[in-house]
């Protein structure tokens, strides 16, 4: 297995605060000094390779994750929109236990039946009552703000100008708006057609006023945070795309036509159904959790949660580590090998040069009288 001079591609899975995951897997591929030349990241999983690829070196950038995963106690992620319309109880039973997906299905569904559906359909006339008391408005139930904080402390948007390059996944709204999307969601989930695969955009080429944007938009959960305007379109959480084949929430894509034919990808479900053999030209080295990392879907909220943090931190390294210290200790070896066999080419041929030259020496020696 050859890796290129361009070094290896590294994709992270969106999966909400399971993301800390990913804060042990860049401190291990930095301990095991990975050539990370490129990142895709899909919603947390963008925030994250942002950070990695702004960083000076890949042993910074697990630092910066580390110190950001472990201050996260105190920064309310979850803070409520000024204007909430969704009373708070939907969010304390989604953080008690209550399925996402259900929740976020409960809440859409009543504002695509007040918007997509007939007005006199029983369903639809209970789900409108509903609406008024749990449907959230197009603005999400959470403010992004305490995001940004966390980008302007710990992203350096100078460095990032000129970091490793990197690609988010981010999911085109449809132009039904957020009740068109989840509908698409939701028959995908169900098995009744595939979802709209989601878009991915290289971020540096971007104007710099909608870098962040971007990457608000790749983590933009409908339910809980609003899309993103970028380049003059809608855009949501990255993982929503191309549900069946992971398409969006394993942003590889990207990374296999910028050229990278070794990739690292991180997924945060030791049971996703994203198939590396989809991509047959490309060496995929898969990290997966040996296992689960969470409990319940609710997880996805559980940024501050201190123990599971740290728990998905350290798993995230001691996975990292099974499943790559051999690959890249071969690797290291096969590299090894590699310059010894080109510094014996280079003394073999300085060896035949300097051969040569002595001939042509000889050559212009006079020739003595033999007796």
């Amino acid at each position: 297995m050859n890796i290129e001079r361009n070094g290896v591609g590294l994709v992270l899975s969106g999966g909400g605060a399971k993301g800390a995951y990913q804060a042990g897997v860049a401190r291990a591929l930095a301990e095991l000094k990975t050539p990370v030349g490129a990142v895709a990241g899909a919603s947390i999983g963008a925030l994250n390779g942002a950070i990695l690829a702004a960083a000076p070196s890949l042993s910074e950038g697990a630092e910066r994750l580390r110190e950001l995963w472990s201050g996260l106690r105190d920064e309310k992620l979850l803070q409520a929109q000024s204007n909430l319309r969704l009373p708070t109880y939907v969010i304390l039973l989604t953080a008690a236990g209550m399925s996402l997906r259900g929740a976020r299905a409960i809440a859409w569904l009543s504002v695509a039946a007040s918007r997509l559906l007939p007005e006199d359909l029983p369903p639809v006339r209970w789900l409108r009552s509903l609406k008024d008391r749990v449907a959230p408005s197009d603005d999400g139930m959470l403010t992004n703000s305490p995001v940004r904080r966390l980008l302007d402390r710990f992203l350096d948007m100078d460095a990032l100008e000129n970091g490793l390059p990197l690609y988010v996944s981010v999911y085109p709204s449809s132009l039904s708006g957020a009740a068109g999307d989840i509908f698409d969601w939701l028959l995908a989930e169900l098995g009744v057609r595939e979802s709209r695969d989601s878009r991915f955009f290289h971020l540096q080429s971007l104007p710099r006023e909608e870098r962040v944007k971007l990457l608000l938009a790749s983590a933009a959960l409908p339910l809980l945070y609003s899309a993103q305007t970028v380049g003059g379109k809608e855009y949501a959480d990255g993982g929503l795309g191309g549900t069946r084949r992971v398409q969006g929430n394993t942003p590889i894509t990207p990374l296999v036509e910028a050229g990278y034919r070794t990739v690292v990808v991180n997924h945060l479900s030791d049971g996703s159904l994203w198939d590396r053999h989809d991509f047959p030209e490309t060496t995929v080295l898969e990290i997966r959790p040996e296992r689960p990392i969470s409990r319940s879907m609710a997880d996805m909220l559980a940024f501050g949660d201190t123990d599971a943090v740290s728990s998905w931190m350290e798993q995230g390294y001691e996975d990292t580590n099974r499943c790559m210290f051999r690959v890249m200790r071969t690797l290291g070896a096969v590299a090894k090998l590699e310059e010894s066999e080109q510094a014996l080419q280079s003394s073999l041929g300085g060896m035949e040069e300097s051969e040569e030259e002595m001939r042509e020496a000889m050559r212009r020696l006079p020739r003595s009288n033999s007796y």
